[in-house]
């Protein structure tokens, strides 16, 4: 059995692996191991994967996810006077958004020392995986287009971006149908 390196944290790994030992980090994506495995397999290293993401709590775009829109200035819609101003990001597997209002916080209560530290990743306000979207719509928020996505928990999120029509291609690409 042969050692391969993680491609997250480089440590020594079997290459029989599902997943990295020491930092959880998918060794097979499943474009790799479609013909390997069992559709049971498949399921449950998909599952494993969209835990991982579910988990995050600020934004690392993983190794195995193609970014497909990183970090477009947009803005979340809470309610219809609580706007949430960041970034949305899409890859392959999910639609994030990351606000900065933190940020901007930070700057004004501390002001120069906010430089002095060591910059994070960016918070994840809300995520929603492609595999659990149920609709998404175009929808209006005053007199602006949002996205309204709704879930399989029939949670719903608005958000707006700066290109609807660059957003509804990729989205469509992945089996996301974009409702009028």
């Amino acid at each position: 059995m042969g050692l391969i390196k993680c491609v997250d944290c480089n440590k020594e790994i079997s290459q029989r692996a599902v997943s990295c030992p020491n930092c959880g980090a998918p060794v097979n994506p499943l474009t790799n191991i479609q013909d390997t495995v069992s559709l049971d397999s498949q399921e449950a290293a998909s599952q494993n994967l969209d835990g991982d993401l579910r988990a995050q709590t600020e934004f690392f775009p993983r190794s195995w996810e193609k970014i497909e829109i990183y970090e477009e200035l947009g803005s979340y819609i809470k309610s219809s006077l609580n706007v949430d101003v960041g970034k949305v990001s899409l890859t392959n597997r999910r639609i994030v958004f990351c606000g900065e209002i933190g940020a901007y916080m930070k700057l004004a209560a501390f002001g120069a020392l906010t430089f002095l530290q060591k910059p994070k990743a960016p918070k994840i306000h809300f995520q929603v995986l492609l595999a659990d979207i149920l609709s998404i719509q175009i929808g209006k928020h005053g007199f602006s287009k949002v996205f309204v996505v709704t879930d399989k928990l029939n949670k719903t999120y608005k958000f707006q971006v700066r290109d609807y029509s660059k957003w509804e291609r990729v989205l469509s690409s992945y089996g996301v149908e974009v409702q009028s």
